[in-house]
Protein backbone atom coordinates (compact mmCIF):
# COMPACT_ATOMS: atom_id res chain seq x y z
CA UNK A 1 0.00 0.00 0.00
CA UNK A 2 1.34 3.35 -0.92
CA UNK A 3 1.23 6.24 0.88
CA UNK A 4 -1.39 7.96 -0.99
CA UNK A 5 -3.76 5.13 -0.21
CA UNK A 6 -3.51 5.30 3.12
CA UNK A 7 -4.03 8.77 3.13
CA UNK A 8 -7.51 8.18 1.09
CA UNK A 9 -8.37 5.51 3.28
CA UNK A 10 -7.91 8.10 6.61
CA UNK A 11 -10.15 10.75 4.79
CA UNK A 12 -12.54 8.69 3.68
CA UNK A 13 -13.20 7.40 7.66
CA UNK A 14 -12.98 10.41 8.63
CA UNK A 15 -15.67 12.07 6.07
CA UNK A 16 -17.53 8.71 7.23
CA UNK A 17 -17.79 9.40 11.14
CA UNK A 18 -18.11 12.96 10.42
CA UNK A 19 -21.11 11.80 8.43
CA UNK A 20 -22.22 9.68 10.94
CA UNK A 21 -21.80 12.12 13.85
CA UNK A 22 -23.76 15.00 12.35
CA UNK A 23 -26.47 12.21 10.97
CA UNK A 24 -27.35 14.89 8.16
CA UNK A 25 -28.39 13.11 5.19
CA UNK A 26 -26.80 15.80 2.15
CA UNK A 27 -23.56 15.58 4.17
CA UNK A 28 -24.13 11.65 4.39
CA UNK A 29 -24.63 11.93 0.46
CA UNK A 30 -21.55 14.03 -0.33
CA UNK A 31 -19.24 12.24 1.52
CA UNK A 32 -20.00 8.89 0.17
CA UNK A 33 -18.76 10.85 -4.12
Amino acid sequence: MGSAEVAMTVSMAAAAEVAAATEDPLVAAQSRR
